[in-house]
């Protein structure tokens, strides 16, 4: 059932001549014909054979394949990206999603054998400020 429907899928990449498949075949008729149905609505004679052309172009355009994705889908997709990043924000900011319960900093100091070996500055100036020595465990 897969192998059929990849198949089926698959029918308008068939080549109908030379470099154009049946997709590209099937959006130039249709192109065309929207063209002409708008020239038609617009005015007569030479404004219709231009928009039946400029149809077929646009149709064919939109359906042709550039790295794996229709010109079409990948307009859509360059429209969309650029739409969501003109109205979601540019920054990243972390409260939106966690919440600050404290905010306090805590020194931390390296001790061998209950000597304080290397302390950061806080908390040498705090042991200074005590009278003990910086070795000193508090």
């Amino acid at each position: 059932m897969a192998r059929e429907l990849e198949q089926f899928l698959a029918r308008g990449e068939e080549k109908a001549f030379w470099l154009f498949t049946y997709k590209n075949a099937g959006g130039a008729i249709l192109g065309g014909f929207m063209g002409s149905r708008i020239g038609q609505i617009l005015g007569t004679g030479g404004i219709v054979m231009a928009l039946t052309m400029v149809g077929v172009g646009v149709g064919l355009g939109i359906t042709l394949n550039r790295r794996g994705l229709m010109w079409g889908r990948r307009l859509w997709f360059t429209i969309l990206f650029y739409l969501r990043s003109a109205i979601k924000p540019r920054t990243i900011d972390a409260a939106d999603w966690y919440r600050v319960i404290e905010e306090r900093e805590h020194a931390v100091g390296l001790s061998h054998a209950g000597q304080l070996v290397l302390a950061p500055r806080t908390m040498a100036s705090e042991a200074v400020a005590q009278g003990r020595s910086e070795g000193e465990s508090p």
